[in-house]
């Protein structure tokens, strides 16, 4: 097993599924993950959050909860999950709270 993979399994993510679905094709599951695990996302959704665009934060938020689920990434699935539900209809208070949880699950995996 790649040391990455494995790291990320030590760090609570879901490898085994994740090898399940990428047909245990571990390279081609570490561009994945390369691809779409970036800081941009993060970003994204933040900038969209400045200009209060929250159908656009919402939008970003909710394609990396089905990234991060697919990609077997537990805990920023997890994280995610609650910032799509802050963002689904009206911003909920605990929005800034939630999405900076997420950017510490992010940077605890991925720095």
């Amino acid at each position: 097993m790649h040391w990455r993979i494995r790291e990320l399994e030590q760090r609570g993510c879901d490898m085994r599924g994740a090898m399940r679905r990428f047909l245990d094709d571990e390279e081609f599951y570490l561009k994945c993950l390369h691809e779409t695990m970036e800081a941009k996302r993060l970003a994204r959704i933040r900038e969209a959050l400045e200009r209060q665009d929250f159908r656009r934060a919402f939008e970003i938020a909710h394609d990396l909860k089905g990234v991060s689920g697919t990609l077997g990434l537990t805990p920023v699935y997890e994280a995610v999950c609650r910032v799509v539900e802050d963002l689904r209809y009206d911003p909920k208070p605990e929005l800034e709270q939630d999405l900076k949880a997420l950017t510490e699950t992010c940077e605890q995996l991925f720095d």
